[in-house]
């Protein structure tokens, strides 16, 4: 069993695959309401009030939960993936190929694209290759390469992304010093 939550609402998912949903994302559901469009999941991300679900073959569907009456729908974007990492304002999909493809707010570089500016879909972060996985925050970023190295990028105050420099924005991503 598995269970995410936002501040308006929480998803639980069951070992037989159902998945169950309650708060303002179901209607205001006081108890959980199954979704049957949404079993057989093997995994769930919530980004804002946006629900992604996983699927073994490597697709994702997405749930716009702030929306009564609105359904899981495909999300077309992206394939062939194998892990999301969700932050409150920009999300992440490494897929099967160790690509990474991001989308959201980049007011910090948190795209790790070289830009600041705002990704409404998503679209391949240049560089990043052989990632086998993500963690992001609220304006930065953490990825780890197959061969071991980890590579950071976005907001980098207070030296929190741990490549041995200080600068306020990390706009592409850069190696993590190892100890």
């Amino acid at each position: 069993m598995s269970i995410v939550a936002s501040s308006d609402f929480s998803v639980a998912m069951q070992n037989d695959g159902s998945v169950w949903v309650w708060g303002l994302g179901a209607s205001r559901a006081l108890i959980p309401v199954q979704i049957p469009e949404l079993a057989g999941s093997t995994s769930l991300s919530i980004e804002g009030s946006t629900l992604y679900a996983l699927y073994w073959n490597g697709s994702v569907w997405k749930w716009d939960l702030s929306k009564n009456g609105t359904q899981p729908e495909p999300f077309w974007e992206l394939s062939n993936v194998a892990s999301l990492s969700l932050g409150d304002s920009s999300s992440f999909a490494v897929r099967t190929d160790g690509t990474v493809w991001s989308w959201g707010e980049n007011e910090a570089g948190q795209l790790g694209d070289g830009t600041r500016n705002f990704r409404s879909a998503p679209a391949p972060s240049p560089g990043l290759t052989g990632m086998i996985s993500l963690s992001t925050s609220f304006d930065h970023t953490f990825a780890l390469r197959a061969d071991g190295t980890v590579w950071a990028w976005g907001s980098n105050s207070e030296g929190v992304l741990g490549i041995g420099w200080n600068d306020h924005s990390i706009m592409l991503p850069a190696q993590v010093t190892s100890p």
